[in-house]
């Protein structure tokens, strides 16, 4: 998704109007792209903005020169993540000012999180959170049990409705609601709740919900045989060749980050995910819900210094099909960097990605990666 965010950014920024054609978002004959302010009666002021545009760095070859969070670009030291997060200028934020944290399930690689921490960071502002079944942009209704592929919840007047309450003084019933509200998919339906996770909750991990029974913490482990079981077995191991041409395919939640237009998401997981090392639990004594984060503890020993897991949650049904529920990955490298801030509150565990933490793999030696699945 990164080249075709590239390729979009390049466009915009040069007003390149063919190479736009083919995204969703700007294919529409009526789009005039950037217009001039109104004392730029001649022009000139829009022709060296483009002009000037025609530098902006590119995602790709900048990604490249980052791999550690807090480091700047060799070119500009004031070019860093940091800079371009919104956490590092939160300590900034007026605590009058009130927040509205909205996300979708499948929204990227992470902008969930970000929400997620953003409310249980800054406690001192007036702050709602919203997690719904969307992507990024909430263009489409990600669940496989929607009756539409559209949003259907009205974002936009929410969005309004808040800022009535807020700004205007309008009286919204807003302030008779709970803070906190998400979408259980496959349930289909909205829930409430007073915090995140939903209490009661363990102090990290996912919430796994019985219908007649209490939130709680639940762990299982990768035993023989590929079974996942919720009790430990004998030691072992399992055998992984990588194979580079495996992946999880062209409809998936990074997708809408390179503006592509997605309606259906992992029609072909079935198939998919056999072709990883999977593990298999028995089938549920009862219907569960899981709210929050999942969290991995993966034993490894490698042949490479370095190595990427990825780990994905599915949900078997009685016919055998299989659906994505979320994943989580981690770049061995910086698996020894678990740190809790005040400026990054989480339920879940935090990898720093930082320079100082970071370790390659003794190539035969075991090693330990724990990360959070997304929510």
């Amino acid at each position: 998704w990164t080249t075709r965010y590239d390729e979009l950014m390049r466009a915009l920024d040069e007003d390149d109007r063919p190479a736009l054609a083919p995204f969703a978002y700007y294919g529409n004959p009526q789009y005039a792209g950037p217009q001039p302010v109104d004392e730029d009666t001649d022009g000139q002021l829009l022709a060296q903005a483009l002009q000037q545009h025609r530098n902006s760095c590119r995602l790709n070859d900048w990604v490249r020169e980052m791999p550690y969070q807090h480091d700047s670009v060799p070119h500009d030291p004031a070019l860093s993540l940091d800079a371009c997060s919104p956490g590092h200028y939160a300590r900034q934020i007026p605590k009058d000012v009130a927040i509205y944290s909205v996300s979708g399930w499948w929204d990227g690689a992470g902008y969930s999180n970000a929400a997620i921490t953003r409310y249980l960071t800054l406690t001192d502002n007036p702050h709602r959170l919203l997690l719904g079944p969307w992507d990024h942009g909430a263009r489409t209704n990600i669940s496989p049990w929607r009756e539409a592929t559209g949003a259907q919840f009205p974002l936009l007047a929410e969005v309004l409705r808040f800022f009535d309450h807020h700004v205007r003084g309008i009286d919204t019933g807003l302030q008779h609601e709970r803070p906190v509200h998400y979408f259980t998919v496959h349930g289909e339906q909205w829930q409430a709740a007073d915090a995140w996770p939903p209490e009661p909750a363990a102090a990290a991990g996912a919430v796994a919900v019985a219908a007649d029974a209490a939130p709680e913490s639940t762990r299982w482990y990768a035993n023989a045989q590929g079974a996942l079981s919720p009790q430990p077995g004998a030691s072992g191991a399992d055998a992984y060749q990588v194979d580079f041409t495996v992946s999880a395919g062209t409809q998936t939640r990074l997708e809408r980050l390179g503006a592509q237009g997605v309606d259906t998401y992992y029609p072909d997981w079935t198939e998919r995910q056999s072709q990883y090392l999977h593990y298999t639990s028995a089938p549920l004594a009862q219907a569960m819900e899981l709210t929050g984060h999942a969290t991995a503890h993966v034993w490894i020993t490698s042949s490479q210094a370095d190595a990427a897991i990825y780990a994905y949650l599915t949900e078997v049904l009685a016919d055998g099909s299989c659906r994505y529920v979320t994943e989580g990955v981690l770049r061995a490298l910086h698996r020894e960097g678990l740190a809790q801030s005040p400026d990054y509150v989480a339920s879940w565990p935090v990898n720093t990605f930082d320079r100082a933490s970071a370790r390659l793999l003794t190539p035969g030696e075991p090693a330990c990666l724990t990360f959070a699945l997304l929510p």
